[in-house]
Parts: structure tokens; C-alpha cells; sequence
């Protein structure tokens, strides 16, 4: 279709390529996952996002990140970094490196996490998080990641990480907490790190991730499949981000 366009070579492919690339990648096909990342064109990222408006742009970014998330399950760690390098700034380029360590963690508890995570803290160590648009304050999604992964270690990190954010956006970072302490298997200490100055609402909604998480186990457990396509809903916002780009 793209070939035989009117506009012919003036239509930028770059959007399709990584649609393409992904949901190749999603179907394991990784023979055409490999053909549509290598036509998408890195030198033109800047003039494909600019042909877009932020709606576009921000799936565009989104595109790109779930693009670098599959090549890191499929070992292919050299071209995910250098096609994250590619993002405008630092701050956006912590989220697809948050997205890249959550999947080697998952791909066999893959230690090439930690490496991912320490890109994060690089990539963060300098911002001002009060001076951005509050969507490009990565933390509350870092925070994920590390008490997904757990440890007496780690998880002492995360609630450091919580501790610097403001009040007004901390319940975010306590629902990113809790889902990953939930996630990692811990439903005891995920329960006790309920703050218990929630609002009622605030607090429901932790329970039921507890809740979630264990079914999600227990399903797995038992070979059930039925709730995938919904589990999958229900993360979204865990792994499409809001890069807010103008």
C-alpha cells in the first residue's frame, strides 16, 4: 500500500515501520520484526515527529519504546539502546528504559535488568522533576519496576525514590508501589505498605491490586487464560506513557 501511494517516496514510513516491527514482534515472528526495524529510517525520527501532532508524536514515542522493550526480549540489547539514544531528552528516555528492564527482568529474570535500571538513574540523576511537566516525572514507573524485581535492597530504593515526591502526585507513586510489590508475589508486604493516610477510594484501589495480582498468579498457576486480553487492559498504564510532546 505504501509503495504504490500517489506521493510515492515523499510519504514518511517511519510510523508504519514501527507499528509493523511490533506487532511482528508480538506474534514472534521475529524474522519480519527484524525485516520492519531495519526500514525504519533513525536518521529521520526528528522530521517523523515533526510531520505529527503531540497526540501522534507521544504514540510515535510510545512506538519506539515498545520497539526497544521487544528487541531486548529477543537479544538484540545494542540496537534497543542505540534506538533509545534516539529520544529527544533525558527525561524521556528514562520511561523506555524503565520499559526495557521490566521485560529482561521478565524474560528469565535476565540480569541485563540491572543494567537497564542504572541507564535509568543515570538518565535522571540531574532533573529537576519540579521544573517538568508533571507526565515526564519518571519515578512513580521506576518505583514499579524495582519493587517488581523486590529485594531487602531494592525495595529500601524505592521507598527512598517515594519519599521525594511531592504529596500532591504521591498517591501515583504509592499505586506503582503496591502493584509491583503485588506482582513480585509479596501480598503480605505489599498490604502493609498501604499508607494509611488513603482516602477510602485511594486505599480500595491498592487492595484491589493486591487482589488482581493474585489472581493473575493463580490463573497462571492453573493454565487459565481467559482474563489475559483484560490483565492486558488493565496495565496499560504501566507501559504507554505520556511523553507530552508539543
Amino acid at each position: 500500500f505504501l509503495e504504490s501511494h500517489p506521493s510515492g517516496d515523499e510519504v514518511d514510513k517511519n510510523l508504519f515501520y514501527l507499528v509493523l516491527a511490533n506487532r511482528s514482534f508480538d506474534r514472534a515472528d521475529t524474522v519480519k520484526g527484524m525485516e520492519f526495524y531495519r526500514k525504519f529510517d533513525q536518521q529521520a525520527i526528528s522530521r517523523s515527529l515533526n510531520k505529527h501532532e503531540y497526540v501522534e508524536k507521544n504514540f510515535f514515542l510510545n512506538m519506539m519504546t515498545q520497539l526497544a522493550a521487544n528487541l531486548v526480549q529477543y537479544g538484540k540489547v545494542k540496537e534497543s539502546v542505540e534506538l533509545v539514544e534516539r529520544f529527544p531528552g533525558e527525561a524521556e528516555k528514562a520511561f523506555p528504559y524503565i520499559a526495557m528492564s521490566k521485560r529482561a527482568y521478565k524474560s528469565n529474570s535476565d540480569p541485563q535488568a540491572f543494567v537497564f535500571l542504572d541507564s535509568v538513574s543515570s538518565k535522571t540523576a540531574n532533573l529537576d522533576f519540579n521544573s517538568l511537566f508533571p507526565p515526564l516525572d519518571s519515578r512513580p514507573y521506576f518505583i514499579n519496576v524495582l519493587s517488581t524485581i523486590g529485594s531487602q535492597r531494592i525495595n529500601s530504593l524505592a521507598r527512598e525514590i517515594l519519599r521525594d515526591i511531592p504529596e500532591q502526585r504521591k498517591f501515583d507513586a504509592v499505586y506503582q508501589l503496591i502493584s509491583g510489590l503485588a506482582r513480585e508475589g509479596n501480598y503480605y508486604r505489599a498490604l502493609m505498605a498501604i499508607p494509611n493516610n488513603l482516602t477510602e477510594s485511594q486505599d480500595l484501589q491498592c487492595r484491589g491490586l493486591i487482589l488482581l495480582e493474585a489472581s493473575k498468579r493463580r490463573e497462571l498457576e492453573t493454565g487459565d487464560g481467559r482474563w489475559k486480553e483484560l490483565d492486558n487492559f488493565l496495565e496499560w498504564t504501566e507501559t504507554y506513557f505520556n511523553f507530552l510532546i508539543n
